[in-house]
């Protein structure tokens, strides 16, 4: 998840998980295209890197629910996929739609602060 929170959108907050032996969170953000890989790559609208602009350009608000394993986040080695339980990103065309679906989670837009003060992995 890179170039996280380039916006003024956006943020993160600590949820609960129906097990201690898991940590979640609810990290929203704006993604920012890079307009320059559009432009280079527009004759190959097939390759990965452009469908991956291109999908920032048509929904770039993204809302991130995960659920970590508590011993690997709080021993601080990288984690992999099996560390998951749960790791669901879902895609918005406007922060309106991203909004809804938030306050849809029981979360306050207004709850959400800056990734690092909720030790986002």
């Amino acid at each position: 998840m890179r170039r996280r929170f380039l916006s003024d959108w956006g943020g993160a907050i600590r949820i609960p998980t129906n097990s201690k032996k898991y940590l979640g969170w609810l990290i929203a953000e704006k993604l920012i295209p890079n307009m320059r890989i559009l432009e280079v790559l527009h004759d190959c609208p097939e390759h990965s890197a452009y469908k991956y602009e291109a999908s920032n350009l048509t929904t770039p608000y993204c809302v991130h629910i995960i659920e970590l394993d508590r011993e690997v986040h709080e021993s601080g080695i990288y984690e992999i996929g099996d560390d998951y339980r749960r790791l669901d990103v879902f895609r918005f065309r406007t922060a309106e739609e991203a909004e809804d679906f938030i306050k849809s989670q029981g979360v306050a837009m207004s709850d959400l602060v800056d990734p690092r003060l909720v030790d986002v992995p």
